[in-house]
C-alpha cells in the first residue's frame, strides 16, 4: 500500500490520549445534553423529539427497515405523514428526496426503542401499537443523534490530542457543541441528519489520520466503506475524497518520477479498493433512487437544485441569512486555527490543508444549491460535517493563543488594564451623556439598568457602525466600500436575490424605498412625499440589485424630481440604464436590464443626478406681523422628561439642537440673498438659575431693529428665573402669552414653548405654541422633513425579461396626486 510521508501523522507521546478528566468533562456534556434532550419541549421549530419537516423522511428509512424490512416507503408516510407532498417518482414508488444513510445509523436506537415499547406494554405501562411512530419510539430512537453527536465530539477530541493537549482538545470539543449548530441538531431538531454526518464524518477522517502510515488492504477497504457511509448520510460528503485522494496522488506522482511499477501498481490497486468499498456502501442509495427515478445517480430535488455555476458560498459563510461565520463566529476562528496548525507544525501540514480544502469545497457544494440558506435552518446545519477539522482547528487556535498569553505575560496585562480602563472610562461617558441630555433622574433613587443598556447599546452600535458583525468580516468591508455605507448594513443586505423563481415571487420583486437591503450611500429616510412614503436622492446614489445568476431583467421605477428639469442616469457595469429627465410629479419610469450587466451576487448601480438650480426663494408671511422671509423656518421644543433634544431649530437645510436649559433666540433677516444663511444667534439665555437672564433676553430684544424677526423657544426648565422683564420682550415680538404667572405653579416648571415673531409687532400676531407635554411646533414654510433637493425615489418592480408585463404591473400601487 502507498504510505503517506512520516511527517503527516507522526503525534508527540506526551500530549497524544485522553486523560481521566477529558472523560469526566465529555461524560457532563453527553449528561447535560441528555437532560436537555428529555425535557426541552416544543417549541416553534422542533416537535420536543419527534421527527417534523425533513425529519419524517430520514425517520421514514428507519421504520421501513426496521419493521417492513423493505423501503418501499408508501405505508410509512401513511402513518407518519408526507409534510412536503412529494408524491411519487417517475417510477410510480413513493418519493424520498432525501439521502438514506441518517435512518441506517439510527437502526440501533430504534432496536433500543422497540425493546423498551415492547417491555412497557407487557408490563402494561403502555398501551402503544408498537408500530414504530408513536411518541416514545421517536423520542428513543431520535435519541440516537444525541449520540452520535457526542461520538463524533470524542473522535474530533482524541484527533486534537495529536497535536495539542487533551485539556486544550476537550476543551475545543466541548466549545464546539456548545457555540456551533452541532448542539442545536443533536437536541432540538433531532430527526435531521447533520449529527450523524459529523460523526461519519469523525469517523472517515479519523481512520484516515490514524492508518496513513501504514495503510493495509482491509485499513483501505474500512477506509472507503466509511467514505461511502458519509455519502450515504450525505452525498456531498464525497468531497471528503480528497484526503484519501491526496495520498494517491502523491504516491501515484513518486512512482512515475522515480519510473516504480511496484508503487504505481499498488496505488492503483488501493484507488480500486477504495472507490469499491465506497461504492459499495453507497449502493443502496443508488438503488432507491434507480427504482423511483430511474437512474442511479440524479439529484432527486430536479436538476434546478444544484446551480454549480453561481455558487452562493461567499453568502454561505458570510449573510446573516443563516450564514456559518455570521451566526458562528466561532467557526471562523476554527477555520484560522486550522490554517495556523499548517503553517506552524510540518507534520500537520497537509492534513490541516486538506480539512481546509474539504470545507472550502463544502462551502462551494453548499453555495451552490438552490436554498444555499439552508431554508429554516439553525445557522450553517449543512457545514455540522465539518465538526471534526472545527475541534481540531479551535484546539490549535486556543493552543496558540494560550501560548502566546504565557509567553508575554507582560503585554497582557497592560492591555488588560488599558481595556479595563477603556470600559470604565465608556461607562462614565455614556452617563454624562445621559446626564447631560437629562436622562438621568437628579438626585433620586433610581433603577440604573436602563442606562447600562444604553451604554452597552452604544458599545455596539459604534463597533458595528465601523466594522460591522463580526462574523461577517471581511465580507461586510467589502460591502461597504462598495456601497458608501456602513459595514454594519451588509447584514441587511446580504442574502438576498431579486427576481428569483422559489416561492410565491414567480421571478418578480416589488421594491418599497427606502430598504435597507437594496439602497446603499445616498438614499434618505423614509419620508412622505405626496401621500406616498419614498426617499430622496439629491446627487448620487448606489442601488444594489442581488441576483442569483445573470438573466435578462425589466424593471419600473417610481420617481418624482423635487422641480422639473431634474434628469436621473443609472448606469450598471458598464451599461447605462436610464439616462432621462423626469416628468413634474410622480411617473413610472421602464428599464430594461442586460444579461451582461448582471453578475451573480450583489449588483451595485450606479445612480447620478443632474438638478437644477432652486428657483429664487418667495417671502412668506410671519403670521400677521406684517414681515416675510425667504427661511424656511420651523422650531419645536419638547419638554418630555426624556427628550434628548429639547429645543430643535430648522432654518431652511440647517438643523440647530440645543440642549442648554433656558431660553434660545436666532435673528432672521427678512430678505436673505440666495445660498445666505439669513439668521444669526442673539444667543442661549439660562432662565433655569441665572436671575439676570430674563433681563438680558429682554434687552437684546429691544435693540433689534423694527420688522427684525425673531426665532424663540425654550429648552426645558426654563421658568424658574423668568420675569415680567422677559415676557415684555416676547410681548415686543408679537407674542401674547404670558410666562411669568406660570413660574412659580409647580405644574409648569417645565413646559415646551416656541414663537415666531417680529419686533414691533402687534400683541397677538406673532406664530407662538405652548404646551405642557407633547412637542410645541411652530413654522414659516414647509415643515423640515419635506425640505428637500432631488429626486424622490417611491418604488422599484422587477421581473425577469420573459415574464408578461401586464400580470406584473397589474397590481401596482396607484399614482398619488400630482
Amino acid at each position: 500500500m502507498p504510505r503517506a510521508h512520516a511527517n503527516d501523522a507522526d503525534p508527540e507521546p506526551e500530549i497524544a490520549g485522553l486523560g481521566r478528566g477529558a472523560w469526566i468533562a465529555l461524560a457532563l456534556l453527553w449528561a447535560a445534553l441528555s437532560g436537555l434532550y428529555i425535557t426541552h419541549p416544543p417549541g416553534r421549530f422542533t416537535l420536543g423529539g419527534q421527527a417534523h419537516g425533513d425529519g419524517v423522511y430520514y425517520y421514514a428509512y428507519t421504520r421501513s427497515l426496521v419493521f417492513d424490512r423493505d423501503l418501499d416507503l408508501a405505508n410509512d408516510y401513511a402513518l407518519l405523514g408526507d409534510p412536503h407532498g412529494h408524491g411519487r417518482g417517475p417510477t410510480g414508488h413513493a418519493e424520498n428526496r432525501f439521502a438514506m444513510g441518517t435512518g441506517v445509523l439510527w437502526i440501533p436506537s430504534m432496536l433500543v426503542a422497540h425493546a423498551v415499547v415492547q417491555g412497557a406494554s407487557a408490563a402494561g405501562w403502555t398501551d402503544d401499537a408498537g408500530d414504530g411512530t408513536s411518541r416514545l419510539y421517536q423520542r428513543i430512537t431520535l435519541y440516537g443523534s444525541l449520540m452520535l453527536g457526542m461520538s463524533a465530539v470524542v473522535l474530533s477530541v482524541r484527533l486534537a490530542t495529536r497535536y495539542v493537549g487533551a485539556t486544550l482538545a476537550t476543551t475545543a470539543g466541548l466549545t464546539i457543541t456548545l457555540a456551533s449548530p452541532l448542539g442545536w441538531y443533536m437536541v432540538y431538531q433531532p430527526s435531521w441528519p447533520h449529527a450523524a454526518d459529523a460523526f461519519a464524518i469523525a469517523a472517515f477522517v479519523g481512520v484516515w489520520h490514524q492508518q496513513r502510515t501504514a495503510r493495509t488492504w482491509r485499513v483501505i477497504v474500512g477506509l472507503g466503506a466509511l467514505w461511502g457511509l458519509a455519502m450515504l448520510v450525505r452525498p456531498q460528503n464525497v468531497v471528503f475524497g480528497v484526503l484519501p485522494g491526496f495520498d494517491l496522488a502523491r504516491a501515484a506522482w513518486q512512482g512515475l518520477r522515480t519510473h516504480d511499477r511496484a508503487t504505481l501498481r499498488s496505488v492503483g490497486v488501493s484507488a480500486a479498493l477504495l472507490l469499491g468499498a465506497a461504492a459499495l456502501c453507497f449502493a443502496p442509495q443508488m438503488g432507491i433512487w434507480a427504482s423511483t427515478y430511474g437512474t442511479p445517480l440524479t439529484i432527486p430535488q430536479g436538476p434546478s437544485f444544484m446551480r454549480w455555476g453561481d455558487s452562493k458560498w461567499v453568502e454561505a459563510l458570510f449573510s446573516s441569512r443563516n450564514g456559518l461565520f455570521a451566526w458562528t463566529p466561532l467557526l471562523g476562528f476554527s477555520c484560522v486555527g486550522l490554517g495556523w496548525l499548517g503553517l506552524h507544525r510540518a507534520e500537520a501540514r497537509v492534513t490541516a490543508g486538506l480539512l481546509l480544502l474539504a470545507f472550502a469545497l463544502q462551502a462551494y457544494v453548499n453555495g451552490s444549491v438552490d436554498d444555499w440558506w439552508g431554508g429554516w435552518s439553525f445557522g450553517g446545519r449543512r457545514f455540522v460535517g465539518c465538526t471534526v477539522g472545527f475541534v481540531l482547528g479551535t484546539a490549535y487556535g486556543l493552543h496558540a493563543v494560550h501560548r502566546f498569553l504565557t509567553a508575554h505575560p507582560r503585554g497582557v496585562a497592560t492591555t488588560t488594564v488599558g481595556l479595563g480602563v477603556l470600559v470604565f472610562a465608556s461607562y462614565n461617558a455614556s452617563m454624562m451623556w445621559d446626564y447631560f441630555h437629562a436622562r438621568l433622574p437628579r438626585g433620586q433613587s433610581q433603577s440604573l439598568e436602563p442606562a447600562t443598556q444604553r451604554w452597552a447599546a452604544r458599545i455596539v452600535s459604534g463597533w458595528y457602525a465601523v466594522l460591522g458583525h463580526p462574523g461577517a468580516m471581511p465580507a461586510n468591508l467589502a460591502f461597504a466600500l462598495s456601497t458608501g455605507v456602513s459595514p454594519g448594513r451588509y447584514d441587511a443586505a446580504s442574502g438576498w436575490e431579486l427576481a428569483t423563481d422559489r416561492g410565491q415571487r414567480r421571478g418578480w420583486d416589488r421594491i418599497s424605498l427606502p430598504d435597507a437591503r437594496f439602497c446603499g450611500a445616498g438614499f434618505g429616510p423614509a419620508t412622505p412625499v405626496d401621500g406616498l412614503s419614498a426617499s430622496w436622492v439629491e446627487r448620487e446614489a448606489v442601488l444594489l440589485l442581488p441576483v442569483r445568476r445573470a438573466t435578462p431583467l425589466e424593471a419600473v421605477l417610481l420617481l418624482r424630481p423635487a422641480r422639473p428639469g431634474a434628469a436621473v442616469r443609472v448606469e450598471l457595469h458598464g451599461h447605462v440604464l436610464m439616462d432621462r429627465i423626469l416628468e413634474e410629479g410622480w411617473a413610472w419610469y421602464r428599464t430594461s436590464i442586460p444579461r451582461d450587466a448582471l453578475r451573480a451576487g450583489l449588483n451595485y448601480a450606479q445612480i447620478t443626478q443632474r438638478i437644477p438650480e432652486p428657483p429664487p426663494a418667495m417671502p412668506r408671511a410671519v403670521g400677521t406681523t406684517g414681515q416675510a422671509t425667504t427661511v424656511a423656518i420651523e422650531v419645536t421644543s419638547d419638554p418630555g422628561r426624556d427628550a434628548e433634544v429639547p429645543l430643535r431649530v430648522a432654518l431652511d437645510r440647517t438643523t440647530i439642537e440645543l440642549v442648554t436649559r433656558g431660553v434660545t433666540a436666532f435673528a432672521i433677516a427678512p430678505r436673505s440673498a440666495t445660498g445666505l444663511p439669513g439668521y444669526h444667534p442673539l444667543g442661549t439665555f439660562e432662565t433655569d438659575h441665572d436671575v439676570h437672564a430674563a433681563a438680558r433676553l429682554a434687552r437684546a430684544i429691544e435693540r433689534l431693529p423694527a420688522g427684525q424677526i425673531v426665532v424663540l423657544g425654550l429648552a426645558r426648565s426654563a421658568l424658574a428665573r423668568w420675569s415680567s422683564d422677559a415676557d415684555q420682550a416676547i410681548a415686543l415680538l408679537g407674542g401674547n402669552v404670558r410666562l411669568d404667572p406660570l413660574r412659580k405653579d409647580p405644574a409648569h416648571r417645565s413646559i415646551g414653548y416656541v414663537l415666531i415673531g417680529a419686533r414691533g409687532a402687534a400683541q397677538g400676531t406673532a406664530l407662538e405654541a405652548m404646551t405642557d407635554d407633547d412637542p410645541a411646533v411652530v413654522r414659516v414654510g414647509l415643515p423640515a422633513t419635506e425640505r428637500y433637493e432631488g429626486v424622490a425615489w417611491g418604488k422599484l418592480t422587477v421581473w425577469r425579461s420573459h415574464l408578461a408585463l401586464p400580470e406584473i404591473l397589474a397590481g401596482r400601487t396607484l399614482l398619488p396626486a400630482r
